[in-house]
């Protein structure tokens, strides 16, 4: 009797949802609808702008990347010594403001950290895990801003037929990015190599090979041409499309979709290093150790047959903590977990899931896409000292991997 009153509760608190049927011709009205609808959502939230623009630095912010004091940079203006430009007057407030291609000019005059060796390569980096969510999108942008803003030229590239980074660097999707500007008339054999795909983007210093839902089409065009000849390099397709633009950029990131796909194979045999963004709870956790436990299996059955590749090697490999709640019992044990896991791998560096994290994510933004931090915006000066910690960490392991090659051919 009691079962049945219970059913007869939940019976009549949840509304009866029919099953409306639908046809392939009714999804494809659907995403009309969907992309109509996020298009202005996006205007909304990039107004007055239609497009990305990206912030202004006062003079205190590009002291501190300097590594100078405030005193020698006002002096440097006054003075005029070395022509470096002097910003604008950010209306009448007194506060000069300086263009990110401006802050160039002055990091490049005062280069606190050593630039790339002449004659050493781009480093890839692989930003990868096996589930989504886990901010590998916010990860790879903002650490291409961070060295960006230290003087490094980076690429980025977008290989999520979902094209979230593109999305996030301010692409559109209506009208939709063009196939020919991503990897796939390459993966086509249309063209020779990805020459042709760095595009400018809305911060200096930064450019973007973008992605659309079509590279997707990657997934069946390698195994394809490996059926056809048995000899065909799958896994060394995007290292090949790449290697021309190596000596064009200090820094290539890549993007990875959440899947062991043929891409993600692809972007982890070209990397040199790899980033595994990790939040700390369990579902996550699991995945980051599902993640490289078919990696190794993969390699296991993949060295048999390419002994060859007994010499792949990574400069580093790190696990990065994101999306980190510290007010939460669970987050310490499962940070104990990663730590015990992944040990010296784990970066001192965490990002943390707050306020201003989750709101700049709404709007497109990152934490860097800010020219103020004062007000309400004065929540995301936490989430950009976090991040900065963490590009600081990665220049100086690209600094001691280019030493090291540079060491090699001194050999």
């Amino acid at each position: 009797m009691s079962e049945d009153i219970i059913d007869l509760s939940i019976g009549a608190s949840v509304k009866k949802i029919k099953a409306i049927p639908k046809t392939l011709a009714d999804i494809s009205q659907i995403a009309k609808w969907s992309i109509a609808y996020f298009s202005s959502v996006r205007e909304q939230m990039l107004a007055p702008n239609p497009v990305k623009v990206a912030p202004t630095l006062t003079l205190s912010q590009i002291a501190k990347l300097c590594e100078i004091d405030k005193i020698k940079a006002n002096n440097t203006i006054n003075k005029n010594t070395l022509n470096l430009p002097s910003g604008s007057d950010a209306g009448g407030s007194n506060i000069r403001r300086f263009t990110l291609a401006e802050s160039a000019e002055w990091y490049e005059a005062f280069m606190p950290h050593r630039a790339r060796p002449k004659g050493l390569l781009a480093k890839l980096i692989c930003i990868g895990n096996f589930k989504g969510g886990v901010t590998k999108t916010t990860t790879t942008l903002t650490l291409a801003q961070g060295l960006a803003l230290r003087g490094r030229k980076v690429l980025v590239v977008d290989l999520d037929p979902q094209g979230s980074l593109s999305t996030l660097m301010g692409m559109s999707i209506n009208p939709p990015v063009p196939q020919e500007a991503t990897i796939m008339p390459f993966i086509y054999g249309d063209e020779e190599d990805l020459s042709y795909a760095p595009q400018p983007s809305y911060w200096h210093g930064i450019d973007l090979i973008p992605a659309c839902g079509l590279v997707a089409h990657t997934e069946f065009e390698i195994p394809s041409q490996l059926a056809h000849d048995q000899t065909f390099e799958f896994w060394n397709v995007l290292n090949k499309g790449i290697a021309p633009l190596r000596d064009k950029y200090d820094v290539i990131l890549l993007d990875t979709p959440p899947a062991l796909s043929f891409l993600t194979i692809n972007a982890l045999m070209a990397s040199d290093a790899i980033v595994i963004p990790v939040p700390p709870n369990g579902l996550d956790y699991a995945s980051s150790v599902q993640f490289l436990s078919l990696f190794a299996d993969f390699n296991k059955s993949f060295l048999k047959n390419v002994p060859s590749l007994k010499d792949k090697k990574y400069d580093f490999v790190n696990v990065l903590l994101t999306k980190v709640e510290n007010q939460k019992q669970a987050t310490t044990v499962v940070r104990d977990w990663i730590i015990g896991t992944y040990k010296d791998l784990v970066l001192p560096a965490e990002i943390s899931l707050s306020s201003g994290a989750s709101t700049s994510a709404a709007q497109f933004k990152t934490a860097y896409d800010f020219s103020t931090y004062s007000g309400v915006n004065k929540v995301y000066q936490r989430t950009r000292d976090e991040c900065e910690q963490f590009a600081s960490i990665i220049d100086d392991q690209l600094l001691d991997a280019w030493l090291n090659d540079g060491a090699k051919d001194g050999d």
